[in-house]
């Protein structure tokens, strides 16, 4: 399973709450949680009340070394983003910004 948040190994608390993250009801199936890290660019979302496209964090401001953010690069060694635990991260190089499918048909 990859996708920052999505793919957290524990639950998210947000609003006073616990969201139990999908992922986390397989664990009998021992899946592998990575941690998607890109080199800046943009991404679609919901941030503030704003539906669009926004900036998207440039990993290497994590401390991240460029070249463990390319495209395909792969690492299986635990770590931990914004509080929250992954079994690795692969990277995605720069990113750009995809419309839901829903206005792309439209």
């Amino acid at each position: 399973m990859a996708g920052n948040l999505h793919a957290a190994k524990q639950p998210l608390a947000h609003g006073g709450r616990n969201i139990v993250l999908a992922i986390s009801l397989l664990d009998r199936y021992a899946p592998v949680f990575l941690n998607m890290v890109a080199l800046g660019g943009t991404h679609w979302g919901i941030f503030g009340g704003k539906r669009g496209v926004h900036n998207l964090d440039d990993c290497r401001d994590g401390g991240f070394d460029p070249e463990t953010l390319r495209y395909g690069k792969l690492s299986i060694e635990p770590s931990i983003s914004g509080g929250l635990e992954y079994d690795g991260y692969f990277g995605i190089g720069p990113a750009t910004a995809t419309p839901p499918g829903v206005q792309l048909c439209r």
